[in-house]
């Protein structure tokens, strides 16, 4: 990803999962940027919901990763959006 401005970003991540103990988390060059997000059961696969967490990333291009921490889970996209949270 290549990042323009360094600062505070809000992202969405559009999930879904048909269990219990979906997670995920999101890492740029190896470091942890959001610690585990849990998936709630939707209920199916394509039963979407959003999740939000704000980010703090560097300017410049970095390595985006998403790493699935617990059982079944299916993302449909990510959303960033530039904040002024902290």
């Amino acid at each position: 990803m290549s990042i323009s401005k360094a600062g505070s970003y809000r992202v969405e991540l559009h999930v879904a999962s048909g269990t219990d103990g979906a997670a995920l988390h999101l890492e740029s060059d190896g470091a942890d940027l959001t610690g585990r997000i849990d998936i709630p059961n939707t209920r199916g696969f394509q039963n979407w919901v959003v999740v939000e967490r704000i980010v703090n990333l560097p300017a410049g291009e970095h390595v985006l990763k998403v790493v699935i921490d617990g059982d079944y889970a299916n993302l449909d996209r990510m959303v960033f959006e530039a904040t002024d949270e902290r």
